[in-house]
């Protein structure tokens, strides 16, 4: 006997098959986290990780800058977070411009990235541990 299975075409994902007898709630995660894994792949792609790999000044290559990042900021929460990144970024842009130089737009693009791709890897993360296990899952 085998087992049987369906398809389900997912927009922006394409076919994905599931056994049968798999629950909604199931199908659901699952598709979620392949949502998720091609945003941030994406985020990976346009953003400052991508840049990095390239040799984006040797910053940010292993993604150990990222988790060092989310733990200084200490949040309780993924809201705390989300909030405490904000202000950080916000932070940096008002203390990169008052300095001026040669770089302001380079460096106020490297923390506008920064911004936005924790901010990315953190919408559908649970905790704040989660988003450095994410950032380390997907860093590699």
């Amino acid at each position: 006997m085998q087992d049987q299975s369906f398809v389900v075409d997912v927009p922006g994902i394409g076919e994905v098959e599931f056994p049968a007898g798999t629950s909604t709630a199931t199908m659901e995660q699952a598709i979620s986290a392949r949502l998720r894994e091609q945003e941030i792949a994406s985020v990976k792609d346009e953003g400052f990780v991508s840049r990095a790999k390239k040799g984006f000044g040797g910053l940010w290559e292993s993604g150990k800058q990222l988790v060092g990042m989310v733990k200084k900021l200490r949040a309780k929460s993924v809201p705390d977070f989300l909030k405490k990144l904000s202000a950080w970024a916000d932070k940096q842009a008002a203390r990169i411009t008052a300095a001026g130089g040669r770089h302001v737009a380079s460096k106020l693009e490297l923390v506008n990235d920064q911004r936005a791709t924790l901010a990315a890897v953190a919408q559908d993360c649970a905790s704040v541990d989660a988003v450095c296990s994410s950032i380390s899952l997907n860093a590699s």
